[in-house]
């Protein structure tokens, strides 16, 4: 699968979709403030931190952690998919 299809996967169905079944505070967000975040930090527009202002801007308090391990676990999972659909 290219790069690009994977990216094209929605964030809440990559997670959703590992083996290890997550729970994540991040997808207690409303889903248009999820893909705000998701959609921001893949594009290079806002920090970590940034999002998490961004949150707490919204009225919604979660941590900077919260937001950092689900985008972390985001990245791993779409890397595990890139390797398995390149056969590396």
């Amino acid at each position: 699968m290219p790069r690009q299809s994977i990216l094209s996967i929605g964030h809440r169905e990559l997670i959703l979709s590992s083996p290890k079944k997550p729970h994540f505070a991040f997808l207690r967000l409303p889903e248009e403030l999820q893909d705000q975040v998701i959609d921001s930090l893949d594009r290079n527009k806002l920090t970590l931190k940034q999002a998490s202002d961004m949150v707490a801007g919204q009225g919604v308090k979660l941590s900077y952690n919260a937001i950092a391990a689900y985008y972390e676990a985001l990245r791993w999972r779409r890397a595990e998919l890139l390797v398995k659909t390149s056969g590396v």
